[in-house]
């Protein structure tokens, strides 16, 4: 089975899906910049994938590759190599580590004799574009010293669109015993209505666990279905044994992703004329410890990507606003890996971390002010109680007296309120002697 003439295996299209994960890769890299993916890598790519080509495409053509579903395997001597590159065989070896580390090139060393060198094979995704075999991008720590060699190449990737389509070329299937052919299909079917029976009775069992939420008491009588129906709670008797799938946490992957869209942003805001490029890892690390706190959050359902993507957006209207802030005062943005910093900051400059304190400030002085109605409402209601009789809302047949409706604002200013605000309503209540007029009323009577 030859390979399709619509796979686009040319060499441009294998560099442009290189340089496609490259990007990606080196967006996540906030770590250390040593683990990027540069100019050296990239020709050295161009040199091993202009000889892999061709040999792919004569042995995917090839009549002795017809029944074959492995990626053929480019041998060169670690000499040849090194002259093909136009460097020295080391740096051949440092280049084939960090390009098998991340998934972009399979490798296997061979000797033979006083011959070695090494069997390459390229990533199916950088070569036919195959989304199966896509590397899987993550941000690492160190820089790789040393190739990550696999057993057999041939084996860890074969092209799945042939794998279904092999041609049987000595027709091995076709013999068939005539004599006995009934009676084996008689129990090939027997043995197919078996199976497809014991499928039917594992599916409904799983139907039935899903539909009551796997719990053994969950059973709800027409009495209960009822008066939940009436009360208009029927959904949450139906759902409550539902299970409830646990939040995912953050990953690396989402860390760097939220890191580095937050940089792009605030660089082009602060830093539109400057050039960070050699020490963007060193920022990122700044950002991901100071800005985003280590993304360490104790409840987990804020340990999610949607959680943190909208406190970066949050943070990106806090760097406008400090941006406009310092042009206000006739600033200059500073050096990012100070200014993004918690330890940064003196009476005459202040970092970027300085708006989590006004926003801080302006929380505390909204709850105040909501402390404040609180009270005014409670003193109000106080005031107006031995004359008028008014009562909160809800409260008529709970409250008959004044020391009754003491004693329900002293307990909603408590919950929704600090202590302070209590103590400043009993103060009220003391001063005032709103209990006098009850306990003369009692005496006359």
């Amino acid at each position: 089975m030859r390979i399709e003439k619509t796979f686009s295996h040319q060499f441009g299209k294998v560099i442009e899906r290189y340089h496609a994960f490259a990007k990606e890769h080196n967006d996540v890299q906030f770590v250390t910049k040593s683990t990027m993916l540069r100019e050296p890598h990239l020709s050295k790519l161009k040199s091993i994938a202009s000889l892999y080509l061709k040999q792919f495409w004569n042995c995917m053509n090839s009549p002795l590759w017809a029944d074959s579903d492995r990626v053929p395997v480019l041998q060169v001597t670690r000499w040849d190599l090194a002259n093909l590159c136009g460097c020295s065989r080391r740096a051949v070896q440092d280049h084939l580590a960090r390009l098998s580390t991340f998934g972009v090139i399979t490798v296997e060393e061979f000797e033979e004799g006083r011959v070695n060198g090494y069997k390459i094979a390229l990533n199916l995704w950088i070569l036919l574009g195959i989304d199966q075999f896509k590397p899987k991008i993550e941000s690492w720590t160190e820089k790789p010293t040393t190739i990550l060699k696999a057993f057999a190449p041939y084996e860890v990737q074969t092209l799945p669109h042939l794998t279904n389509q092999i041609e049987n070329l000595n027709n091995s299937y076709i013999a068939e015993d005539v004599e006995n052919l009934s009676q084996e299909r008689h129990q090939e079917n027997c043995q197919e209505k078996q199976e497809i029976a014991q499928n039917l009775e594992i599916d409904q069992e799983n139907c039935q666990e899903k539909n009551t939420g796997g719990a053994e008491n969950s059973y709800i009588s027409s009495d209960e279905r009822f008066e939940a129906y009436r009360k208009g709670t029927l959904n949450k008797i139906r759902y409550q044994n539902a299970p409830k799938p646990e939040p995912k946490g953050l990953t690396d992957l989402e860390k760097a992703t939220i890191v580095n869209n937050f940089w792009k942003y605030v660089k082009d805001v602060f830093y539109p004329q400057r050039n960070y490029t050699p020490i963007e890892s060193e920022i990122k690390k700044v950002i991901h410890r100071d800005v985003f706190n280590g993304f360490k959050n104790e409840n987990p359902k804020e340990n999610t990507f949607e959680f943190w993507q909208i406190y970066s957006m949050m943070l990106q209207y806090w760097a406008d606003k400090k941006q406009a802030f310092d042009t206000r005062k006739d600033r200059e943005a500073y050096h990012p890996t100070k200014y993004f910093s918690k330890d940064y900051g003196t009476h005459q400059k202040q970092g970027f971390l300085v708006v989590l304190q006004w926003a801080k400030k302006a929380e505390k002085s909204l709850k105040e002010i909501e402390f404040e109605k609180e009270l005014e409402r409670a003193k109000l209601t106080m005031m107006q109680y031995p004359m008028t009789g008014v009562v909160p809302r809800g409260q008529g047949n709970k409250i008959k007296d004044i020391a009754q409706l003491a004693q329900y604002f002293n307990r909603k200013l408590s919950v929704k309120t600090n202590s302070d605000y209590v103590q400043k309503f009993n103060n009220f209540l003391t001063t005032t002697n709103f209990l006098r007029p009850c306990n003369q009323q009692h005496q006359h009577q």
